[in-house]
């Protein structure tokens, strides 16, 4: 038999949870604010807050990883950009150092998403 989870019974208070949860409230602010507006039991909202904040890790945890391989592929064309125009006898400035620069950028961004 299927248990009822508390964001299926009480989907707008769900709803408001996630809400503060992706504007970086802590707990006790989401339940001190959330238990004055609703009568919803203190064990049920804290799995509400739980769910709502894997939820959010979830998909900062996959934007980073995306991020990353962005990087990377930035960084990989500045290396095979700046490798042929060597033997061009062309510039490199923008492959080494434009290139390069933003597959860091965009690498530590990644980063940050992944280990907030």
């Amino acid at each position: 038999m299927h248990a009822t989870q508390p964001f299926e019974k009480h989907p707008a208070v769900y709803q408001k949870v996630s809400q503060l949860v992706n504007d970086r409230r802590t707990t006790d602010e989401i339940k001190e604010e959330l238990l004055k507006e609703n009568p919803i039991a203190e064990t049920e909202l804290e799995q509400l807050i739980k769910h709502a904040k894997k939820l959010k890790h979830d998909k900062d945890h996959h934007l980073g990883r995306l991020l990353i391989i962005a990087g990377a592929v930035f960084l990989l064309a500045g290396f095979v950009f700046t490798f042929f125009n060597i033997y061009k006898n062309q510039s490199v400035h923008f492959a080494m150092y434009g290139l390069t620069s933003a597959g860091l950028i965009i690498m530590f961004i990644g980063l940050y998403y992944i280990f907030s």
